[in-house]
């Protein structure tokens, strides 16, 4: 079973600045999120999104971009597509993630 200092659970806007924060100050972090893409439902497609239809979502959208940016320069590892069916009070997390389950440790997760 693979093990973490930290699992973060979801890439919406507290998700990715958690993690960076933590990547940043030298924790071995792992982020977990559903989506196939780091942003949440706030930043849905914001990496991908034409930058005139971004402009049209505005400055907040704007930030969302920086927020993913600091993320993926963080050193925190991500895990996209990957589903959580239980957390044990033992701090294991299962997993479904491409039809496979799995368990994976963390001294914390947020």
């Amino acid at each position: 079973m693979k093990q973490h200092e930290m699992i973060v659970v979801g890439g919406g806007p507290a998700g990715l600045a958690t993690a960076a924060t933590a990547a940043q100050a030298g924790v071995d972090c792992l982020l977990l999120d559903e989506q196939a893409s780091p942003g949440g439902q706030v930043y849905r497609s914001v990496q991908t999104i034409a930058e005139q239809r971004a402009k049209l979502l505005g400055p907040d959208y704007q930030c969302g971009r920086e927020l993913v940016t600091q993320f993926n320069q963080s050193g925190a590892k991500y895990l996209p597509r990957t589903a959580l069916w239980n957390l044990s009070g033992a701090r294991e997390v299962g997993n479904l993630r491409d039809g496979h389950a799995s368990s994976i440790r963390a001294k914390r997760v947020v």
